[in-house]
């Protein structure tokens, strides 16, 4: 065998190796890797998936003073709450859906886990272009089950629609709220929704309606200022940039005292 057949048999078996081995291994194991992965991974997985990882992503966003000095405490017996949550999964707070997820959860750790057992009853409704209710009133009476059911939450991505939010909280409100007791919503958007302002102002209407006491918050840095504030009808209730850690003091007094902070006089006039 001379020194160029030598050459040429070396490098026609690379070239058979090169391409058909590796494309046999690309396109057969690979697909069947992927199948099969997909495959055997369920809603329930999903699920336990979302929970376990925002439980080890998850920070209490900031301690305020009233929370350190609340933990432990025990509310106004008097004190009966529908707190409900109302939370934005839609693509435009990809980014911030852990941190707006940790607002929820840090508030629900300050308060006495005793108050859960009939004081304060707890409800999540999450919406991107549709709304879902994650958990009503009557779900769940014991604190580490809703952080569990709050945890449980994730990301979806799409549009924005608040409106499809407000509407079931109104439902869930309407339909379960205890007579007597103090309707307290929570809605952890941005602002940015593509519903149509007539839609907005409807919602916001039908909401107060209810006699509910609604707050505000976003984690986004880019957020519509106006509709949150539409939906509270105070702009002392909406809490963005540094203010975020304000809420944690405003929305525990209103969890254990039933009472507002005080704040400047404000009135709201619709556009």
């Amino acid at each position: 065998e001379s020194k160029l057949d030598a050459i040429v048999k070396s490098k026609s078996d690379a070239t058979v190796k090169s391409k058909s081995d590796v494309t046999v291994e690309r396109k057969s194991d690979v697909a069947v890797e992927r199948k099969s992965d997909v495959a055997v991974e369920s809603k329930s997985d999903v699920t336990i998936k979302s929970t376990v990882e925002n439980k080890a992503h998850h920070d209490d966003f900031s301690l305020s003073s009233a929370e350190i000095k609340s933990k432990g405490q025990t509310g106004d017996p008097n004190c009966l709450v529908d707190l409900v949550f109302i939370l934005d999964k839609s693509q435009s707070v990809q980014k911030t859906f852990q941190k707006q997820l940790d607002f929820a959860v840090t508030l629900i750790k300050a308060i006495s886990p005793a108050d859960f057992d009939r004081r304060i009853r707890v409800a999540a409704v999450t919406f991107s272009s549709h709304a879902e209710i994650n958990f009503g009133f009557d779900n769940f009476n014991n604190q580490n089950e809703i952080l569990n059911a709050l945890l449980s939450l994730a990301h979806l991505g799409g549009n924005t629609s608040s409106v499809s939010g407000v509407n079931l909280a109104i439902k869930e409100i309407r339909e379960r709220g205890r007579i007597g007791a103090r309707k307290m919503v929570v809605l952890i958007s941005d602002g940015k929704s593509q519903d149509y302002w007539e839609n907005l102002l409807d919602a916001s209407d039908r909401l107060h309606a209810t006699d509910a006491i609604v707050y505000a918050i976003t984690a986004n840095d880019d957020y519509y200022f106006r509709e949150l504030e539409l939906y509270t009808r105070n702009k002392w209730r909406v809490y963005v940039d540094t203010h975020n850690t304000r809420f944690l003091d405003d929305a525990i007094l209103s969890l254990l005292k039933c009472q507002e902070p005080s704040v400047p006089e404000f009135s709201f006039s619709p556009p």
